[in-house]
Protein backbone atom coordinates (compact mmCIF):
# COMPACT_ATOMS: atom_id res chain seq x y z
CA UNK A 1 0.00 0.00 0.00
CA UNK A 2 1.14 3.20 -1.21
CA UNK A 3 1.33 6.29 1.11
CA UNK A 4 -1.29 9.22 0.20
CA UNK A 5 1.61 11.61 1.17
CA UNK A 6 5.51 10.35 1.36
CA UNK A 7 6.36 13.37 2.65
CA UNK A 8 6.82 12.41 6.44
CA UNK A 9 9.09 9.50 5.23
CA UNK A 10 10.99 11.32 3.18
CA UNK A 11 11.87 13.85 6.23
CA UNK A 12 12.34 11.02 8.38
CA UNK A 13 15.05 9.87 6.39
CA UNK A 14 16.77 12.56 5.79
CA UNK A 15 16.71 13.43 9.38
CA UNK A 16 18.40 10.05 10.13
CA UNK A 17 14.86 7.66 11.13
CA UNK A 18 12.26 7.55 13.09
CA UNK A 19 14.26 7.78 16.59
CA UNK A 20 16.97 10.81 16.15
CA UNK A 21 13.73 12.43 14.94
CA UNK A 22 11.55 11.90 17.76
CA UNK A 23 14.98 13.04 20.13
CA UNK A 24 14.86 16.53 17.68
CA UNK A 25 11.15 17.09 18.49
CA UNK A 26 10.79 15.37 21.78
CA UNK A 27 8.24 12.80 21.12
CA UNK A 28 8.39 9.48 21.26
CA UNK A 29 9.14 7.40 18.00
CA UNK A 30 5.92 5.48 18.56
CA UNK A 31 4.78 9.22 17.37
CA UNK A 32 6.98 9.81 14.54
CA UNK A 33 5.61 6.39 12.81
CA UNK A 34 2.33 7.80 12.85
CA UNK A 35 3.06 10.84 11.02
CA UNK A 36 3.73 7.93 8.27
CA UNK A 37 0.15 6.53 8.68
CA UNK A 38 -2.82 7.13 6.74
CA UNK A 39 -5.18 9.22 8.22
CA UNK A 40 -8.03 7.30 10.88
CA UNK A 41 -5.05 4.20 10.63
CA UNK A 42 -4.22 4.13 14.55
CA UNK A 43 -4.12 7.19 15.07
CA UNK A 44 -1.98 8.20 11.77
CA UNK A 45 -1.22 12.28 10.53
CA UNK A 46 -1.61 11.48 6.57
CA UNK A 47 1.75 11.74 5.94
CA UNK A 48 1.95 15.08 7.24
CA UNK A 49 4.33 16.72 9.97
CA UNK A 50 2.58 18.68 12.32
CA UNK A 51 4.05 22.39 11.87
CA UNK A 52 5.42 22.99 15.43
CA UNK A 53 7.35 19.34 14.36
CA UNK A 54 8.40 20.71 11.61
CA UNK A 55 9.68 23.99 12.75
CA UNK A 56 11.77 21.96 15.10
CA UNK A 57 13.09 19.80 12.67
CA UNK A 58 13.98 22.93 10.14
CA UNK A 59 15.69 24.86 13.08
CA UNK A 60 18.07 21.91 13.87
CA UNK A 61 18.93 21.20 10.57
CA UNK A 62 20.07 24.68 9.51
CA UNK A 63 21.52 25.36 13.15
CA UNK A 64 23.77 22.06 13.02
CA UNK A 65 24.21 21.54 9.81
CA UNK A 66 23.43 17.51 9.90
CA UNK A 67 21.07 17.58 6.76
CA UNK A 68 19.25 19.67 4.87
CA UNK A 69 15.69 21.00 4.63
CA UNK A 70 13.29 23.21 3.21
CA UNK A 71 9.56 23.95 3.78
CA UNK A 72 8.60 22.62 0.37
CA UNK A 73 10.22 18.97 1.89
CA UNK A 74 6.78 19.28 4.30
CA UNK A 75 4.53 19.45 1.54
CA UNK A 76 3.63 19.47 -2.46
CA UNK A 77 2.78 23.03 -3.17
CA UNK A 78 -0.43 22.37 -5.83
CA UNK A 79 0.74 23.84 -9.20
CA UNK A 80 -1.25 27.43 -9.59
CA UNK A 81 -1.76 28.01 -13.22
CA UNK A 82 0.00 31.44 -14.77
CA UNK A 83 -1.97 33.59 -16.60
CA UNK A 84 -0.36 32.79 -19.65
CA UNK A 85 -1.30 29.21 -19.44
CA UNK A 86 1.29 27.71 -18.10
Amino acid sequence: MTEPYPYARQVIDIVGGAIRTAAIIGRNRFTVHKFTYPIGKSGGYGGMIPMADAIKLLEHGEATGDYFLTPQDFFKLRHVPQEDGS
